[in-house]
């Protein structure tokens, strides 16, 4: 373990360098700045080396760790679009610049020099969340296989102020939400344009699904006659089946708009499989391709794009929209009326109202009316005959 603290003195502050030496003993050093703190947890880490076990191999490179750590963690059953997306970091922004380095010599500056290059490319600030993201956790296996006495990664990033963490407001401007107005439209073109895929739109729409989760739909899912929708799996990018996000299952209340839609879905797919003179079963993907295949994002994101250029007028750029923003508009359209937010976040699926909250609390209704009059609604007679203060009532 290993750490900087900032702690209050008499005269102001100083920095506390708190780590555990070769010996496995731990120590508290004090710094007058951080700079020092830093460079005296670097000097420190470094003659504390001395103590790896004999068997570490302390010339190995990040280059060379990052190989079999990939490895490692496809062996561990780490999800796979997880170990995609650190290999993707890793080639593009990690291995360039860190590649050669030995991972023993690795500390908090050449670090933060990283990360300010990567910003001085121009690189948006998610981008360098997401790399310093996977060589954090690269870093902490290397802790624990004895490499590292501590990960000098450690820390970086976690306050809302600083270069390379998105803050709220950030957050929020990235939630591109659709009007009700341009929504019905987007919905009625896709109709028409795209078939196949309007039915998926639909459900995003008006039930808040993640993408990946609306991909994993059945027709056992659909209880029209109890009107809810029973959310049990998620497809992830590379079509593996899962459960949902936070690996719990749902039942959400199905709009009824949705329930046509959804019906006709389910007698196209039961004709179709009839033509391919394969047996229907009720356990089918709901939303699939002519040949019973599940679409796939990468085709449904194609599809949501095309309908946008549709309905955009010549000469005009589409709008920027994702298609996580019919999720966005699900959840923005129903706050802004009113609706409780501890009802939109069960539908969305969140763990808690608090994160509704986080991503969705400028849509909030503000003066729209008097809550405050709530209070008291019942008669209670006029101020003059409530007890006076003092009065010995309570």
């Amino acid at each position: 373990m290993a750490s900087i603290r900032k702690r209050r003195t008499a005269h102001g502050h100083n920095y506390e360098v708190d780590f555990v030496d070769g010996a496995g003993i731990r120590r508290r050093l004090r710094a007058d700045t951080k700079e020092r703190a830093e460079q005296l947890l670097a000097d420190k880490l470094v003659e504390a080396r001395q103590a790896l076990p004999p068997d570490v191999d302390r010339e190995v490179t990040l280059g060379a760790y990052a190989d079999s750590w990939i490895t490692q963690q496809r062996k561990n059953g780490l999800a796979p679009t997880t170990v995609a997306n650190y290999e993707q970091m890793l080639a593009l922004y990690v291995r360039p610049a860190l590649g050669r380095y030995r991972v023993c010599d690795l500390h908090r500056q050449v670090i933060r020099r990283w990360l300010t290059q990567l910003r001085d490319r121009g690189l948006s600030k998610n981008t360098v969340r997401l790399a310093r993201a996977a060589l954090s956790s690269l870093l902490s296996d290397a802790v624990e296989d004895g490499i590292l006495l501590a990960n000098p990664t450690f820390g970086m990033g976690r306050k809302s102020k600083g270069p390379h963490r998105l803050s709220p407001a950030e957050r929020s401007e990235r939630i591109r939400p659709l009007a009700e107005a341009v929504l019905q439209r987007f919905l009625t073109i896709a109709e028409r344009a795209e078939p196949r895929y309007a039915p998926f739109f639909w459900t995003m729409a008006l039930e808040g699904t993640r993408p990946g989760e609306a991909l994993g739909l059945q027709a056992r899912n659909v209880d029209v006659a109890g009107l809810e929708l029973e959310i049990e799996r998620a497809v992830d990018k590379t079509g593996r089946v899962g459960l949902p996000k936070n690996g719990e299952r749902r039942a959400v209340d199905l709009h009824s708009r949705l329930v046509p839609v959804l019906k006709r879905v389910i007698r196209e797919r039961k004709e179709e499989a009839l033509q391919r003179g394969e047996p229907w079963e009720d356990s089918a993907a709901l939303f699939t391709t002519r040949t019973g295949q599940r679409l796939d994002l990468a085709n449904v994101s194609k599809a949501f794009k095309r309908v946008l250029r549709t309905m955009t007028p010549d000469g005009q750029e589409p709008p920027r929209h994702s298609i996580y923003d019919l999720r966005h508009t699900f959840a923005t359209t129903l706050l802004s009326k009113g609706v409780p937010i501890t009802y939109v976040a069960a539908q969305m699926g969140h763990s808690t109202a608090a994160t509704t909250l986080r991503f969705y609390a400028r849509w909030l209704p503000k003066k729209d009316r008097r809550y405050v009059d709530l209070l008291l609604e019942s008669p209670v007679g006029e101020p003059e005959a409530l007890a006076a203060p003092g009065s010995g009532t309570s």
